[in-house]
């Protein structure tokens, strides 16, 4: 059920957020927190940027944040249970 959800989620993106999505896939390790700044290094744009993209995957369900500590900047990664699945997605 869990699988169908995701891939279902997955297929709703935009082309453009699949990749967004597949980059964080590939470049990060499964699990791992990383922040907006970390997201832009990876897809090579403004840290507004990727702060927007990282809200887009966010709304969609496969992004979780975490805002733990105001004084430290939010915390993002690829929803635990959607990693595994989007991986093989990710690389087609």
């Amino acid at each position: 059920a869990v699988q169908r959800l995701v891939r279902r989620q997955w297929a709703r993106l935009q082309p453009d957020q699949q990749a967004w999505l597949a980059t964080l896939c590939k470049e990060t390790a499964p699990g791992a927190w990383f922040t907006a700044a970390t997201a832009a290094q990876l897809w090579c744009v403004a840290g507004a940027v990727a702060a927007r993209r990282l809200w887009l995957l966010h709304y969609s369900g496969l992004v979780a944040s975490s805002h733990a500590d105001p004084a430290q900047p939010d915390q993002w990664r690829v929803a635990r249970l959607a990693q595994p699945i989007l991986a093989p997605l990710a690389l087609q």
